[in-house]
C-alpha cells in the first residue's frame, strides 16, 4: 500500500475511535449539587461578615430547575427554574420574587423582596453568584438595601472541614446533667428533662412554652461512642445532628460540629450555686446565646 494511502487510513481509524470515545468528565460543567459548608470569608478587611449563603446549604437538581435549601436562620427552600421563570412567595407583609440562571459552572440566584410598611414599600434586591473553584465553591453576595454591600465566601464539602478533636469521656462524667431543668427566655419558659446516665445513653426532651402553648420542642441524647461522647439533637423531631464532645470536666461539657450552620458549639456548665447554663454559638465566637436553668424540686 502506498504510504500516503496508509497514513490516510490510519488517520481515519483514529478519528472514528475518538468520535466513539465518551466525553471526559472534565468536559462536563462542574457539579454544584450537594451539601456545602462555610469555610472562609473572602471579602477581606471585615471579619464581621456573615457567610454569603449562611453556614450551610444544599443544592439539588429537580427536573429543569435548581433547588436551594437553607436551614438558618429558619428552614427555607427556593426553586430556580432554568428558563428564568420567577418563584413568588409571600410572608406577611413581604413579597419575594426568586429567579435563577445556570450557565456552565456558574449559578446566579436573584431575589427581590418588597416589604410594605406604614410609610411605603421597601425593596431589597439580592444577587448570589456561585462558581465552582476546584473542590470548593465561591459565592459572591451583593445586596442593594438597606445598606449596599458585597460579601464573598468560600464553601467546601462538609467532610472536608477539620474534624473536632474528641475528648475521652464516658457518661459518668456528665451524670450531673440528669434531672428536670427549667428556665425562661423573655416571656417563654423552657424545660429540659434529662434521664439517668445508664445503658450508654442519656435521653432528654426540651419544650418551650409561650402564651400557654408549646411553640418548640426537641429530642436530645448523649451517647457513648469510640471512647468519647456525642450529643445528638433533633429540633422539632427533624433528622438528627451530631456534636462531638471536645471538652469534659466535673461540671461542664462542650460539644462541637464545624459543618453545622448554627449552632456549631453547645456547652453545658453547672455552677456552684446550682444554676445550669446552656450556651450555643458558632466556633468563631461571633454569635452566642446563653440560657440559664434551675433544677425543679
Amino acid at each position: 500500500m502506498p504510504r500516503p494511502l496508509l497514513a490516510a487510513s490510519l488517520l481515519c481509524v483514529l478519528v472514528v475511535a475518538l468520535a466513539g470515545r465518551p466525553a471526559k468528565a472534565a468536559d462536563a460543567p462542574p457539579d454544584l449539587t450537594g451539601a456545602w459548608a462555610f469555610a472562609e470569608d473572602l471579602t477581606g478587611g471585615d471579619a464581621a461578615n456573615p457567610p454569603a449563603m449562611g453556614r450551610a446549604f444544599e443544592v439539588v437538581r429537580d427536573g429543569a430547575a435548581t433547588v436551594v435549601r437553607w436551614t438558618h436562620p429558619h428552614p427555607r427552600t427556593h426553586r430556580f427554574a432554568d428558563d428564568g421563570a420567577e418563584e413568588v412567595t409571600k410572608d406577611g407583609a413581604t413579597t419575594s420574587r426568586h429567579r435563577g440562571r445556570l450557565d456552565g459552572a456558574t449559578l446566579t440566584l436573584e431575589a427581590t423582596d418588597e416589604t410594605t410598611t406604614a410609610t411605603g414599600t421597601v425593596t431589597t434586591v439580592t444577587r448570589r453568584v456561585l462558581v465552582r473553584d476546584g473542590d470548593a465553591l465561591r459565592v459572591e453576595l451583593t445586596v442593594t438595601a438597606p445598606t449596599a454591600r458585597t460579601i464573598r465566601s468560600r464553601y467546601v464539602r462538609p467532610e472536608a472541614l477539620p474534624k473536632p478533636t474528641a475528648a475521652k469521656a464516658d457518661l459518668a462524667a456528665v451524670a450531673w446533667l440528669a434531672g428536670t431543668w427549667t428556665g425562661t427566655l423573655g416571656r417563654a419558659s423552657i424545660e429540659e428533662r434529662w434521664g439517668p446516665a445508664t445503658g450508654g445513653a442519656m435521653l432528654a426532651t426540651s419544650k418551650t412554652v409561650a402564651g400557654g402553648r408549646m411553640v418548640e420542642f426537641e429530642y436530645l441524647r448523649i451517647v457513648e461512642r469510640d471512647g468519647g461522647l456525642v450529643y445528638v439533637a433533633q429540633p422539632g423531631g427533624r433528622p438528627p445532628t451530631e456534636f462531638v464532645a471536645t471538652a469534659v470536666d466535673a461540671t461542664s461539657a462542650t460539644f462541637e460540629n464545624p459543618s453545622h450552620d448554627f449552632p456549631q458549639r453547645i456547652r453545658y456548665a453547672l455552677g456552684a450555686d446550682g444554676v445550669l447554663t446552656a450556651e450555643i454559638g458558632d466556633l468563631a465566637g461571633k454569635r452566642r446565646m446563653a440560657f440559664t436553668f434551675r433544677k425543679a424540686e
